[in-house]
């Protein structure tokens, strides 16, 4: 596992990759029903549970912390995120 200097000793996208695997695999459908949720459309939400997830990523490695207990939050928090930027593009 090759480690980037701008990331410290023991975060790499590795750690947050296999962190959001993990979500994926244990919370991910109730992760799409949340986006449903959020949205009030499968096909929107299904486009973006797959930005919060990038999003949850980059912010992770931005902050240079390794993922934690708080992934799924990270994860809702970015589809609210994502939904809002979207409806933002369509009215601007």
């Amino acid at each position: 596992m090759t480690m980037s200097a701008a990331q410290p000793q023991g975060v790499c996208a590795t750690d947050w990759g296999d962190a959001l695997s993990t979500l994926v695999h244990d919370r991910g459908a109730a992760l799409v029903r949340y986006a449903v949720e959020v949205t009030g459309s499968s096909r929107e939400a299904e486009d973006v549970w797959q930005e919060a997830l990038v999003r949850a990523l980059a912010r992770g490695l931005r902050a240079r912390t390794a993922p934690g207990p708080d992934v799924e939050t990270e994860v809702r928090r970015a589809i609210v995120d994502a939904h809002r930027g979207r409806r933002t593009a369509v009215a601007g």
